[in-house]
């Protein structure tokens, strides 16, 4: 039996009309991602030059804490905003 939003030519799948997002939510999911993956990578930078240069000071666990606790705010916001989702 073949599922219904599969085209049987190029074995690609295609969602329902309502499953897409509007172009405009598209690029602002688009821009929050890529605003987060950013803050994720400063710190994952930050960590790696505090292990390489042997930092006296590197970051706290409450900070990374902290910091990580921002990105993953900004994400559920972004997926109860455009996507209507829960992390």
């Amino acid at each position: 039996m073949e599922e219904p939003h599969k085209d049987r030519w190029s074995n690609t799948r295609k969602a329902a009309p309502g499953e897409y997002l509007t172009p405009e939510d598209f690029l602002k999911v688009k821009a929050g991602l890529r605003s987060a993956w950013r803050k994720l990578g400063w710190i994952h930078l930050r960590m790696t030059n505090d292990l390489e240069t042997k930092n006296p000071s590197p970051l706290t666990r409450i900070e990374i804490h902290r910091r990580m606790e921002e990105i993953k705010n900004e994400l559920n916001e972004l997926n109860q905003s455009y996507l209507e989702e829960d992390l």
